[in-house]
């Protein structure tokens, strides 16, 4: 048995259903009826609503001989330089920074790689003791994973109200860091949206270089904002202008950028030795991305028209919790991605009433987050998602409104 397994927990959509099972769905309201909701409405899952874009139809049909095809490990070279073309463009990164070869891996998504980058970088037991994982708490799920089958021992760092939903990595005590191999982060932060800000991300490349641990970023919101756009670790890696990408992997997707996560298509940015080993991992047992998968892909990175049309459904809903939850105490403003993250008292009992009474589905907080034991005192950590529901603002606006004025309602706000 591989050790640690047992502290992993069910996937929390799993836990879900099996809070709401035998619950009968309540009736939506008259205002939902009236934008054409009848049936129960999935506001858990971060899966966009508005469709993918129509233009890609046409390359997958014409690259169907590809599907006869296996397709290269570390993905077609059309499709690594259309990565590094779209990341020079939106980051302004110096020309010939990034290799098509050297630092660009396409993935069939990003989750797998989230999780098979720790089975590449944490070497193991060392001396008897299990390396640290960094992950922020709460986190994607396939951080805690990565970390365990990895044999590593994962260390939560809260984020919460109380520091901006900012976890303090630099905070930690130097006896955490000097066994830490790995830190996970995610900016823009699922699931409750705050962004780093420039100080923060250095600080954080800092830490990785002095310690020499691989900071491994998710930046999977990276492109669903509605102002400005979030600073991406690889203009941090730039500005220092030494081999500090060695140091980092980053991660991100097509799936919300471009509303297509039944694609499976995105991309790990990273050193040149990290992206030797990644590609030499997932040759032995992962999977790549398929030809005309790789054809559409091309064709997503290149356009910016459809991720604008995105930005601006996701910033339209953003503005009509602003307007729906403004006042109550349990908001937080999201700075990006399309998340809400609200503050309900008990989270699950929330989520019960809210599938009973009105017919929504949200997810409780508490699945994406954990308690935890200080690695060095032992002291007793509660699990910062406990009294907060994430609510996915993914339907078109029509929809969204209604919807979050009924839960508004059950809020008593």
């Amino acid at each position: 048995m591989i050790a640690g397994r047992a502290l992993l927990k069910d996937y929390p959509f799993y836990r879900l259903n099996r809070l709401l099972a035998g619950l009968q769905a309540g009736t939506p309201s008259p205002a939902m009826q009236a934008a054409g909701i009848h049936e129960p409405l999935m506001m858990s899952l971060g899966e966009p609503q508005n469709g993918p874009p129509a233009f890609i139809r046409g390359i997958i049909d014409q690259s169907f001989d590809l599907w006869g095809r296996y397709p290269p490990s570390n993905g077609s070279v059309a499709l690594r330089q259309a990565i590094v073309d779209n990341l020079n463009r939106r980051y302004h990164l110096p020309t010939g920074w990034l290799g098509e070869r050297q630092n660009i891996l396409p993935m069939p998504g990003i989750r797998e790689g989230l999780f098979l980058i720790a089975l590449a970088a944490v070497e193991g037991v060392e001396a008897g003791e299990a390396p640290y994982v960094l992950i922020p708490n709460p986190f994607y799920q396939p951080y805690g994973a990565g970390a365990v089958y990895a044999g590593g021992r994962g260390v939560f760092l809260s984020a919460s109200p109380a520091n901006g939903f900012l976890p303090d990595y630099a905070g930690l005590d130097p006896a955490i860091l000097r066994r830490t191999q790995l830190a996970y982060v995610c900016n823009p932060g699922n699931p409750h949206g705050a962004v780093a800000p420039r100080a923060y991300l250095h600080q954080l490349l800092e830490l990785a270089i002095r310690y020499n641990f691989l900071l491994v970023v998710d930046e999977c919101y990276a492109e669903i904002y509605p102002d400005q756009p979030p600073i991406s670790m690889l203009q941090i890696c730039a500005e220092r202008g030494d081999d500090s990408l060695n140091q980092v992997a980053v991660f991100q997707t097509l799936s919300k950028r471009s509303s297509v996560p039944g694609l499976r298509s995105g991309f790990m940015a990273a050193g040149e030795l990290m992206t030797q080993e990644m590609v030499r991992l997932i040759s032995h047992g992962g999977n790549y991305v398929q030809g005309p998968v790789s054809e559409a892909s091309i064709l997503l990175w290149q356009d910016e028209g459809h991720v604008e049309a995105n930005r601006a459904l996701y910033r339209e809903n953003l503005a009509i919790a602003a307007e729906v939850f403004a006042g109550y105490g349990g908001f937080h403003p999201v700075q990006a991605g399309f998340f809400l993250w609200l503050a309900v008292g008990d989270d699950e009992d929330f989520a019960r009433r809210l599938w009973q009474e009105a017919g929504i589905k949200v997810l409780p907080g508490r699945y994406l987050g954990r308690s935890d034991s200080d690695p060095l005192t032992g002291q007793d950590l509660p699990n910062p998602g406990e009294g907060f529901v994430r609510i996915a603002l993914v339907h078109p606006p029509s929809i969204t409104r209604p919807a979050l004025h009924r839960i508004a309602e059950l809020l008593g706000c």
